[in-house]
């Protein structure tokens, strides 16, 4: 399979749009909260995990599907309960990576596997320290 090098934003966007307005006028995912809805995301990756292990390539990409919708959607939850935007923890994830492997934000390859976990563990281990202080 050829990896793609850029994904579309605008099919990201739509996704999104989309959960919010079944948000709005679904009423299942009305009733949601972040807690609730947290059962499901769980599902979704025991349900990924098992098509892992059989191999099932068409099964992966739908059940990876799930997983994004069930990842979108406790976004816009967090939202709605104002526990944080979508930019927000955007932003977050961005930060968290970009800390744990500033390496990718240069191109550059680390020598060793070993030497790039290495990176990474201090990092966690430093962010750690750091949110304990707050």
């Amino acid at each position: 399979m050829q990896r793609v090098n850029m994904m579309s934003e605008d099919k990201l966007s739509q996704l999104f749009n989309l959960l919010q307005k079944d948000r709005k006028l679904s009423h299942f995912s009305k009733d949601l909260t972040l807690a609730t809805r947290l059962k499901e995301i769980k599902d979704e990756v025991e349900e990924l995990e098992v098509e892992v292990k059989a191999n099932n390539d068409e099964k992966i990409i739908d059940e990876l599907g799930d997983v994004l919708w069930e990842t979108f959607s406790l976004m816009i939850l967090a939202e709605d309960e104002g526990r944080g935007t979508s930019k927000q923890i955007i932003q977050s994830a961005i930060d968290k990576l970009s800390r744990r492997k500033p390496f990718i934000l240069e191109n550059k390859v680390m020598e060793t596997k070993e030497e790039e976990l290495n990176l990474y563990q201090k990092a966690k281990q430093l962010e750690k320290i750091n949110h304990s202080k707050n």
